[in-house]
């Protein structure tokens, strides 16, 4: 009681265990703290323990975030085109965009490698419009070569369902007036479409 008022106080405590955590005082401190964040986003009033295979986890996760979104600026992504083929004629009528990672190091990585890793995040729209530009830019050229070839595109349903998505794809048809819409198909994709309904 403080001046007739009942005043409640919690606590939220972040704990990280040496020998287990094999670290210097400053950086002990720093996880601790790190902790306490963690049991403040998960209600408060609690405690949480610093967990070092977690946080190396994070650290992982965010650097390749970071060569992800590097390559993207510096142009490090790729498209391959797959084709469709109707198996009574032979006849290739069209093809699916496969986006490759062309690492400077590693060599082309397929989308396994680094699609999880965006998932659900802003890195994960910006690449999802790259690939819809591309594919796109690459139709129209084969459209002019005199090519006739339907194009499909794998997205995500969270780019799909981004506020922007219409606007942004709309803008990018407009740029390409020799394509015709009925040779462009959408195809969201499998793993994500199924995070719609879970």
């Amino acid at each position: 009681m403080i001046d007739g008022h009942v005043i409640s106080i919690s606590a939220s405590i972040g704990v990280t265990l040496y020998p287990d955590d094999h670290a210097d005082l400053d950086t002990l401190m720093r996880h601790a703290d790190q902790s306490m964040y963690q049991a403040k986003l998960a209600g408060r009033n609690r405690y949480h323990f610093f967990n070092t295979e977690k946080d190396q986890q994070l650290i992982q996760q965010n650097q390749l975030l970071d060569e992800i979104a590097t390559s993207l600026d510096m142009r490090h992504f790729c498209l391959y085109y797959q084709p469709k083929v109707n198996m009574r004629t032979g006849k290739v009528f069209g093809v699916e965009a496969l986006i490759r990672w062309q690492h400077p190091e590693k060599g082309l990585l397929s989308p396994f490698y680094f699609l999880p890793a965006v998932e659900g995040s802003e890195l994960e729209i910006q690449i999802g419009d790259w690939v819809i530009s591309e594919a796109l830019q690459q139709l129209s050229d084969w459209i002019k070569m005199g090519l006739a070839l339907e194009v499909s595109i794998n997205i995500s349903s969270n780019h799909l369902r981004s506020g922007r998505f219409l606007e942004n794809f709309a803008t990018q048809l407009a740029r390409y007036a020799n394509i015709d819409t009925g040779s462009l198909q959408l195809e969201v994709l499998e793993s994500s479409a199924l995070g719609i309904w879970m």
